[in-house]
């Protein structure tokens, strides 16, 4: 995103989830994976002979883009997917929301409406997404908007304000010194 984008994109995230009866001072919002980090996490290994979509276009994709790096990265980096052949999509940006009160509202949603599977999705902790589109349909509009305006899959994920719970694996996104916070609080400046 462009600097311009950016705050377009945290100050209409603020609005959604004002609109939605959100304080956003309540909320802690992170951009989690290869969109912050550059690189996915180390399950995402970067495509190489034996990967179910390698084929001589990749081969030549990845010999064009590193040569015979034997040093090359193990995770894949931002798009590399789209770029190599193996991806049809785009990196997507993914959102990590954590709220207690956010969380209470998709609860009490859940026990009205009866959602198949988990309230909190297994191993990563995360509310079910149909329960919190539901709950919030101005962050879910936000998410469709952005969608369209960036091209990428738009992926927010529910938390309770503790953030995602520390698994222990390379694929844990819990709360490091290091994220990436999407300040959303309004300050005046002096």
């Amino acid at each position: 995103m462009t600097p311009e984008q950016y705050r377009d994109f945290k100050t209409s995230l603020r609005d959604a989830l004002l609109a939605d009866g959100i304080d956003p001072a309540d909320v802690d919002v992170r951009l989690q994976g290869s969109a912050a980090h550059f690189f996915s996490g180390p399950h995402k290994q970067f495509p190489g002979p034996g990967h179910p979509d390698w084929n001589p276009t990749t081969e030549q994709a990845v010999r064009d883009w590193f040569g015979d790096d034997p040093a090359r990265p193990k995770s894949r980096p931002f798009d590399s997917g789209k770029k190599l052949g193996v991806d049809p999509k785009l990196s997507d940006y993914d959102v990590q929301i954590s709220s207690d009160k956010m969380l209470e509202v998709v609860q009490r949603r859940w026990e009205e409406k009866d959602f198949k599977g988990e309230l909190l999705k297994e191993p990563f902790g995360f509310a079910n997404r149909d329960a919190v589109s539901q709950s919030f349909r101005k962050l879910n509009r936000w998410a469709h908007r952005w969608r369209g305006k960036t091209g990428r899959d738009i992926a927010p994920a529910l938390f309770g304000s503790s953030g995602p719970p520390h698994k222990g694996s390379d694929i844990s996104a819990h709360f490091r010194p290091d994220d990436w916070i999407v300040d959303l609080v309004e300050r005046s400046s002096r």
